[in-house]
């Protein structure tokens, strides 16, 4: 197994430039961490989350955070932000199986998960689905804010259930 001591502290410095909005400069070192070690994947999220982002290039973004799940895969950012490039894209079979995957990852965040999976079924017309798993989702959070917040998502599933079903 590859020592990854130098690619860590370097993408902990891209990290920090992120941080400070110093995109170009992360990117760059980013690039130069996959050219060095190839096989260290979080450098691979961070590169996603940039094309995601900032670029809107989300096959570049998502080539990116299969490479960083493949070598990296208990490093939980690469499967919230590969979510997201799924729901936007609409690709909800695809969403799914990556949920499926994630839910397996250690310490992944549930509350996060089960957000995903609300969103996804809201999306597509599946009130009930979603409500579920937004209730799911809310016996995993611990602070009231969280709570309020998915409980409107709720209110908000019903509301849109009435109305088509109007």
């Amino acid at each position: 197994m590859q020592n990854f001591e130098q690619a860590e502290s370097q993408f902990l410095y891209a990290d920090d430039l992120i941080k400070e909005k110093r995109i170009d400069e992360a990117r760059a070192i980013l690039e130069q961490i996959n050219v060095d070690y190839p096989e260290y994947g979080k450098a691979y999220n961070h590169l996603g989350w940039i094309f995601e982002t900032r670029h809107s290039d989300f096959r570049r973004a998502e080539d990116c955070y299969k490479q960083a799940i493949r070598f990296a895969p208990d490093y939980r950012p690469s499967y919230y932000n590969y979510a997201a490039v799924l729901s936007t894209s609409k690709r909800f079979n695809d969403l799914e199986n990556l949920l499926r995957v994630a839910q397996k990852v250690p310490a992944i965040n549930m509350a996060t998960i089960y957000n995903e999976y609300a969103l996804m079924y809201e999306s597509q017309g599946l009130y009930e689905q979603a409500i579920g798993y937004y209730k799911q989702r809310i016996g995993q959070l611990y602070t009231d804010d969280s709570i309020d917040t998915t409980v409107k998502a709720i209110e908000r599933c019903r509301k849109k259930q009435d109305i088509m079903n109007f």
